[in-house]
């Protein structure tokens, strides 16, 4: 656990969908990005959820690499009842623990959807998979998601890259460093590995924040048709 923020971070898996989805979806009401593809400000909140549902189940959660940031101290009481409930059962029914204890996980503060190196870009046959579920969401603004997605991805730098595609805090945990406890653990990794990262910042106000950090500015990538400008920054392993 982080001893400043109390957060813990700890590796997503299918059963925090649903989850993810709503803390990213509240993180990103604002975002510029979303704001254009979704412009009905009453309907946004309704959709988003969807959209990171299936972008998790259809190309992030299948590396391995979507992080969460949960309480620390919710975390080890949940890990703790979880055992003591697994071993009364396993004495109480003389065999492996069958029942799971039904008490919450401790909440979601925060998500970064990272993809490995090289693992950026879906395959066509997954996007053709994740198809529907676009359509969906997106109704007669697909064509301009497509074409948002098709400009963020012509600028997308070639170099083998840890790539941060989403990164957000729930809005009543901002200010705690959930999201700087996200990004130091896989940037220590990065940092070991010898391994540069990428980002694209949809915010100005944001790009001091992930300067810190050790990404700098490469350009600028504004959206067609007056959509909204995102700032590519790229890191060089440190140390």
């Amino acid at each position: 656990m982080n001893q400043v923020t109390g957060i813990d971070v700890r590796t997503a898996g299918r059963s925090d969908v649903r989850e993810t989805a709503a803390v990213l979806a509240r993180a990103f009401d604002d975002d510029p990005v979303m704001a254009w593809m979704f412009p009905d400000a009453e309907e946004r909140p309704r959709r988003l959820p969807g959209l990171f549902s299936v972008l998790l189940r259809h190309q992030h959660l299948r590396h391995g690499a979507v992080r969460l940031g949960v309480d620390g101290a919710g975390a080890r009481a949940f890990s703790a009842h979880s055992t003591a409930a697994d071993s009364l059962s396993a004495r109480r029914d003389k065999g492996p623990a069958t029942r799971r204890n039904k008490r919450s996980r401790p909440p979601i503060q925060g998500a970064a959807l990272w993809d490995p190196p090289g693992q950026w870009r879906n395959p066509a046959w997954r996007e053709l998979l994740a198809l529907p579920g676009y359509a969906r969401l997106f109704g007669r603004r697909l064509a301009v998601a497509g074409e948002t997605v098709a400009t963020l991805a012509a600028a997308h730098p070639e170099e083998p890259h840890w790539y941060l595609a989403v990164l957000g805090t729930e809005p009543a945990a901002q200010g705690r460093g959930v999201g700087a406890v996200l990004l130091r653990s896989r940037l220590e990794v990065c940092d070991r590995e010898g391994t540069p990262a990428y980002l694209e910042s949809s915010k100005d106000r944001n790009v001091p924040y992930y300067e810190r950090f050790g990404f700098r500015v490469t350009g600028e990538i504004t959206i067609p048709h007056g959509g909204p400008t995102t700032w590519a920054m790229w890191r060089i392993p440190q140390g």
